[in-house]
């Protein structure tokens, strides 16, 4: 049974790259100090929860009973309305780029000829779904590729039930793929879900891409109501626990289900933005932590053998003695840079990435559907845009959207609020924002604690009007940062975060893309 069908589209996810973020520190050369350690940040009750090892022995955990809220039909229309559009806080910015409907045969495209989804849908008495893709559009700097939330409807509770039964069986034999039928999954762990749905389950999937050795993990929250089955994930490139933020978002999603299946979901009819058809942008974003690390005295041997200093007993000790703790600081940056050009659907674009564990320089061409790709200057290659290491990159293309919706700054950039100021043969509109505003938009998290905000600025400019420039510096602890933006900080540091982003050409008519 393939997560592929529930879980995630074989659309790859776009990402910030944090592979130095991630990495472990290397040890400094400059002088260390023996100041006492910072004290160490209190983590949730889930966080400390150890996941068991599939198999488990059954998801049941009560008799199936029909739930009165999925007794009634549940239309295609309904179920469009199910799978969340956007997510907030710590992952608010993330918007989705894909919601479909997922039929019974849609849920089985490009799978093996091994996989027995197909059987299974009549076994379970599969009727059809619905599925979002969402990634993020803007601030890339905490590692989650993506997010999905899948829904489903089967002919019965049971099935339901049974199905998700299955599923779980099927990942404790590694008879599951992953996200994708190029992933093989190498590992997989679950943890208990409460108070979500009628019964619920929640995996952690580590998968590896066998062409390029990537590992990837993704962490899902599978939950039934009544007969019909939802799943919310988070894939990400590293073995980051992000088990709160996944139970956060199912949360939200099964309040949305149920409203739409009670006759509360109301939808809200937005006027849309004027389009723009064309313009060019140049994007900088620099992630800074500094962080303290444990250093090994000079003649101590930590390998935990007794060939290092000792008493000759091999235990690698001498009696009476204390082995002194010298801390060290250590401070890492990630920069991106990208600028292009974009064409509707199309564009062109240069990205750079450098950190102390990677530089990457590359130029991408997207056009007619089709990607290219030129590594530092070499010829280009045709590519699939969706797939990794690609997709990561790609999300700086343009890296902050210029549309005021989908970047989550319309409410606090209403024309008549702000400064004019010349803007090449027009105006333009400045907003000076603060933490307040950063709240608003959803990257201070729900209060803004332990959020500093240097400077938040914005500047529209056009019909729509669009972002044509916008400078924001915030810092913070990463224990404020990861409520604000979701966790991929290093523990106990301190962040600061710089992005600046600017547009021009705007729906000039004199702009084009080179094909390779």
């Amino acid at each position: 049974m393939s997560m592929t069908r529930r879980l995630l589209s074989v659309l790859a996810a776009l990402a910030f790259v944090t592979a130095a973020c991630a990495a472990e520190p290397a040890a400094s050369t400059s002088a260390p100090s023996t100041a006492a350690p910072p004290p160490p940040e209190a983590a949730p009750q889930e966080e400390v929860a150890t996941p068991s090892t599939l198999p488990p022995p059954t998801v049941l955990a009560a008799p199936v009973l029909p739930n009165p809220l999925t007794q009634r039909a549940i239309d295609a229309e309904m179920l469009s309305h199910m799978p969340m559009p956007r997510l907030d806080a710590p992952l608010a910015g993330f918007t989705a780029s894909v919601i479909r409907e997922e039929s019974n045969e849609t849920a089985v495209d490009r799978l093996p000829p091994s996989y027995d989804e197909r059987e299974d849908q009549v076994t379970f008495g599969r009727e059809s779904g619905y599925r979002s893709v969402l990634r993020p559009t803007r601030f890339f700097g905490t590692g989650t590729l993506a997010a999905d939330t899948w829904v489903a409807t089967f002919t019965t509770a049971l099935g339901a039930s049974e199905y998700l039964e299955d599923y779980a069986k099927d990942l404790a034999k590694n008879g599951d793929a992953g996200r994708a039928p190029d992933l093989v999954a190498i590992e997989v762990r679950t943890f208990p879900v409460e108070e979500v749905g009628d019964e619920a389950a929640g995996f952690i999937i580590v998968a590896e891409e066998p062409s390029t050795s990537s590992v990837y993990q993704e962490t899902i929250v599978a939950f039934r109501i009544g007969r019909l089955l939802a799943f919310a994930s988070l894939f990400r490139d590293d073995d980051l626990d992000v088990r709160i933020p996944a139970l956060q978002v199912a949360g939200a999603f099964e309040q949305r289900i149920v409203s739409v299946l009670d006759g509360s979901f109301e939808t809200v009819e937005i006027a849309p933005d004027p389009q723009l058809a064309a313009f060019t942008f140049s994007y900088r974003q620099s992630l800074t932590q500094r962080y303290r690390y444990v250093v090994v005295p000079e003649g101590v041997d930590d390998s935990g053998g007794g060939d290092g200093v000792g008493d000759g007993d091999g235990d690698g000790e001498t009696p009476g003695t204390t082995i002194p703790v010298v801390w060290d600081t250590e401070t890492d940056t990630t920069t991106v840079r990208s600028e292009g050009t974009v064409i509707g659907e199309d564009f062109e674009c240069s990205v750079r990435i450098t950190s102390p564990a990677i530089s990457i320089r590359r130029t991408y061409v997207v056009a007619g559907g089709l990607a290219w790709v030129s590594d530092r200057g070499g010829a280009f290659k045709e590519i699939d845009r969706f797939e990794e290491p690609w997709a990561a990159d790609l999300v700086y293309c343009p890296g902050w959207s210029p549309d005021r919706t989908t970047s989550g700054v319309r409410t606090v950039t209403r024309p008549g609020n702000g400064v004019l100021e010349p803007f090449g043969e027009g105006t333009a509109e400045r907003f000076e924002l603060d933490r307040d505003d950063l709240i608003a938009v959803g990257l201070a998290g729900e209060d803004g604690t332990g959020i500093s905000v240097s400077w938040f600025n914005i500047v529209t400019a056009g019909d729509g009007p669009w972002v044509v420039d916008l400078a924001l510096r915030l810092s913070g602890t990463t224990a404020s940062l990861e409520r604000a933006v979701g966790p991929g900080f290093y523990p106990g540091a301190t962040v600061s975060i710089d992005i600046a982003f600017e547009a021009d050409d705007l729906n000039s008519e004199t702009l084009s893309i080179t094909l390779p």
